[in-house]
């Protein structure tokens, strides 16, 4: 968690759960070690130009951060709940903002030293209220309001390349890696081919969704801006959470693979365009 002190700078994209963009919530957060090992986490959440629950999220909010192994104990005031680390700079988690009044999962995935993608939803017990993709950067001391991060580019990788290489990444239930292997994307029409065991993924457009399919799963899937997020089921009990975020030059995948509810293994993918 050392990387994540200090200060960053936040921009969240605030979508309601038909897809539609509703506003961006800027956040300055700072982290700090206590002499108890734990962390401080400071949220300044700017004011917002739109109506939206989560508008209401303005001012400041404070909580306390326990690191325990992989887990990550969110021990309030403004937040609490539980993570869990999935290897370096990758965090999926869920919880409740009392104060705002709402319910949450969460996703992080660090790209850089000083760049993280994050994401998640906001609920009303099962009740959907927004659904995000962000992005943090350490705060420098010359930057202004207008030296927010952003989510830029094309929200389809394959207007950016028809072809993209990189990495993924598997980490067992109990937190090792069990592979990690490169994997190449080309893109056809909405639906690509992985050089992995993914395979050929054809999307077929329903709609505010998609139809998804592979060789042995069947889904939906559903975009959010540069967020995609897909639940497929195949035989024997599997089912698989799949989300993917394109920023910019960069593509992050996140797999969660279950067997009768029991997660199995979660893929993390990045890749980048070629040509």
């Amino acid at each position: 968690m050392t990387a994540f002190l200090g200060s960053w700078l936040v921009s969240e994209y605030v979508y309601n759960p038909n897809g539609a963009l509703v506003g961006v919530v800027h956040q300055r957060r700072e982290l700090a070690r206590l002499p108890n090992g734990n962390l401080r986490v400071w949220q300044f959440c700017e004011p917002c130009d739109f109506e939206h629950p989560l508008a209401k999220r303005e001012g400041e909010y404070v909580f306390e951060l326990q690191v325990e192994g992989r887990a990550r104990r969110y021990l309030g005031p403004d937040v609490i709940g539980s993570g869990l680390n999935w290897g370096e700079g990758v965090l999926t988690a869920r919880g409740l903002w009392p104060r705002l009044g709402h319910n949450f999962t969460s996703f992080s995935v660090q790209t850089g030293a000083e760049r993280q993608v994050t994401g998640g939803k906001f609920f009303n017990a099962s009740e959907m209220v927004a659904n995000i993709v962000g992005v943090a950067e350490v705060k420098r001391e010359n930057v202004k309001a207008e030296g927010w991060p952003k989510l830029e580019g094309p929200i389809l990788a394959q207007e950016t390349s028809e072809r993209w290489c990189g990495t993924a990444r598997t980490v067992d239930a109990g937190g090792k890696v069990i592979a990690e292997r490169v994997v190449e994307r080309r893109y056809s029409g909405l639906g690509w081919e992985d050089s992995d065991e993914a395979g050929a993924v054809r999307l077929t457009e329903n709609g505010d969704r998609y139809f998804f399919s592979t060789a042995n799963l069947a889904g939906l899937a559903k975009r959010m801006g540069w967020l995609m997020e897909i639940e497929a089921f195949g035989a024997g009990g599997v089912s698989v959470e799949w989300l993917e975020v394109v920023d910019g030059a960069e593509l992050i995948g996140l797999r969660r693979r279950k067997c009768d509810e029991v997660i199995q293994q979660v893929e993390i993918l990045q890749l980048k365009p070629q040509g």
